[in-house]
């Protein structure tokens, strides 16, 4: 398959729960450097974040219509963040 257009996004972590931007994808690979200090969590809707990435971790490749069908959330702050790689 090829795709038309590959980004990179930064999304910061935030205490409260908050929606990833509105961007139209194929496909999108997410990453915590390794330099974070803790984990992010990410779910499906702002009372529903269930799954853990840990610094370092990165999901692999999976399909997905938008980023806003995710949310993240992080327990100690905003000095961490995931890298989103999106292909359109």
């Amino acid at each position: 398959m090829t795709y038309l257009n590959e980004t990179f996004y930064k999304i910061t972590g935030t205490f409260a729960a908050s929606q990833f931007p509105d961007v139209e994808v194929q496909q999108v690979r997410l990453r915590t450097p390794s330099t974070n200090v803790g984990s992010i969590f990410i779910g499906g809707n702002a009372s529903d974040i269930w799954f853990e990435l840990d610094a370092g971790v990165d999901t692999g490749w999976f399909n997905t219509t938008n980023l806003n069908n995710y949310w993240q959330s992080k327990s100690s702050g905003t000095t961490d963040y995931i890298v989103a790689w999106v292909q359109r």
